[in-house]
């Protein structure tokens, strides 16, 4: 399920729908003598939308996690009403709402495990930003804020670029959510790209808004053999794939050898994020916010492209696909979207699943493992996207994953590289 899914409907619970019952995540919402049936939060500074739709059909790959089985997407128009919402403190507040949701799962016992852990994962955020994004609309923002070049913004835009900054630019007010941006780290660019580097071993390929290179910590723990080890994970799945429609040849899957090298990557990955190395500490756990922040950011600028917004109405940008309309966008701004953003953009949501999925222990075992390439598995999900992941890893890194390589890997082990999504 995607971040704007649940934030629309944070929002319905507490601005717009009669609530018969106290929301568990968060019982300080309501003030004390409010009658149970109506919204949580009384609009005290706010009209509002008396509710946005959130609909059952099939969403696109942005709006689906393929581990829970949604089938529920909110429609355009609800999407764009949320995000030019004429108050950035309602905002702030849905996503603090949502927070403690997630958090109250991940303590409940009585929680389905398919819901138990947060759904994102920051992978998604660095992908999306590897596709210059941020930087293309943070320059879109200036040339609104400071000039006239582009046009006296619509209603639509004055408020999303006032949202924009307020949720993203600044110390945000979000209800018990320790702000990422602080007078310590005044910059949440490179706090992401800390986040990114500690648990990826990877950087973005651009610099700041101003093209100016963007000055980080690179700590010393970082998992620097991020990449070689999921490529390996990645190259003996394939082995499973082929050997799976192979009724004659010989098999060379080892499932055992997959669930062991899914194990080392929950064990890179989780080692980041505690000494524990458990989910269950994720709300005190290090890049937790970071990661939760930074995925409805991506997510933030991805939705003004998704559709012909009203913003890429009045620029002239419409297109049929969002890097069209983003690489319309960039022109405006002399900025070019990365050249595989089209293949990015399909990825990241995939690649995010996979490896919460990961991190959870789904892999640990190697009944599980038979499940990425065998369709027939009761309960399987994820089998027909993980040969679209291999291919879009494939063509993002110019990395061929479907050939085992001349020497073989040791304990997955692969050369400390960035990623070169060229």
């Amino acid at each position: 399920m995607s971040a704007t899914l649940r934030l629309i409907k944070a929002y319905n619970t507490l601005y717009s729908y009669n609530s018969t019952e106290r929301p568990y995540a968060l019982p300080n919402f309501r003030n004390d003598g409010t009658p149970l049936n109506s919204p949580i939060i009384k609009r005290w500074t706010f009209p509002g939308q008396f509710g946005l739709d959130v609909a059952p059909g099939p969403p696109d790959s942005f709006l689906i996690d393929l581990n829970k089985d949604d089938t529920e997407a909110p429609n355009a128009d609800s999407i764009r009403a949320f995000v030019s919402m004429p108050d950035a403190g309602v905002l702030e507040n849905c996503i603090g709402y949502h927070w403690y949701e997630l958090m109250y799962n991940i303590k409940g016992a009585n929680v389905p495990a398919a819901d138990k852990f947060p759904p994102y994962h920051l992978i998604f955020a660095y992908l999306i930003e590897h596709s210059r994004i941020f930087v293309i609309f943070e320059r879109l923002i200036m040339k609104f804020k400071t000039g006239e070049d582009l046009g006296h913004p619509s209603a639509f835009t004055r408020e999303w670029i006032r949202n924009t900054e307020d949720l993203f630019y600044k110390d945000v007010h979000i209800p018990q959510f320790r702000s990422v941006v602080t007078a310590l780290a005044p910059s949440f660019d490179a706090t992401r790209r800390n986040a990114y580097y500690r648990l990826f071993g990877l950087e973005l390929g651009h610099g700041n808004q101003a093209n100016s290179p963007v000055s980080f910590v690179k700590p010393t723990h970082a998992n620097l053999n991020f990449v070689g080890l999921l490529e390996h994970f990645l190259r003996e799945v394939w082995q499973g794939v082929i050997n799976h429609k192979n009724t004659s040849g010989v098999n060379t899957t080892d499932v055992i050898f997959i669930s062991e090298l899914a194990l080392q990557l929950k064990d890179s990955l989780l080692s980041r994020r505690n000494a524990d190395k458990n989910l269950e500490f994720y709300e005190s756990s290090s890049l937790s916010k970071e990661e939760f922040l930074s995925v409805i950011m991506a997510e933030w600028y991805y939705q003004v492209i998704a559709t012909n917004t009203e913003l890429v109405k009045e620029l002239n940008a419409e297109a049929v696909t969002p890097y069209e309309r983003l690489a319309k966008l960039g022109k405006l701004v002399g900025v070019t979207p990365h050249s595989k953003t089209h293949d990015i953009f399909e990825l990241a949501p995939l690649l995010a699943i996979l490896l919460r999925m990961v991190e959870e222990g789904k892999y640990d075992t190697a009944a599980n493992i038979q499940g990425l390439f065998d369709p027939g598995v009761p309960s399987n999900t994820f089998a027909q996207q993980i040969s679209l992941i291999i291919n879009l890893w494939q063509k993002t890194t110019g990395t061929n994953l479907k050939q085992m390589p001349s020497a073989p890997l040791q304990n997955g082990a692969a050369k400390n590289r960035t990623i070169a999504l060229m």
